[in-house]
């Protein structure tokens, strides 16, 4: 895997924690089926700041969740 392949990943998941974190915190503060599109908002804010690799994860993410979620 490269550096920025890498970081690409780093980015995205640790948007997944700080999600992780959350929703542990409070639970319930997100309904299983938002969760798709908190992913899509956080993947839109990566690509506003220039980083599509961690925005196409992001977005990679929430359509398996929808898919697992249909």
């Amino acid at each position: 895997m490269t550096d920025d392949r890498i970081d690409k990943w780093a980015a995205a998941a640790d948007h997944l924690l700080k999600l992780a974190v959350l929703l542990a915190e409070e639970p319930g503060v997100i309904r299983l089926d938002e969760l798709p599109n908190w992913l899509r908002m956080t993947a839109a804010e990566r690509e506003r700041q220039g980083d599509t690799g961690a925005a196409e994860l992001l977005n990679s993410w929430a359509d398996r969740l929808e898919d697992q979620n249909t």
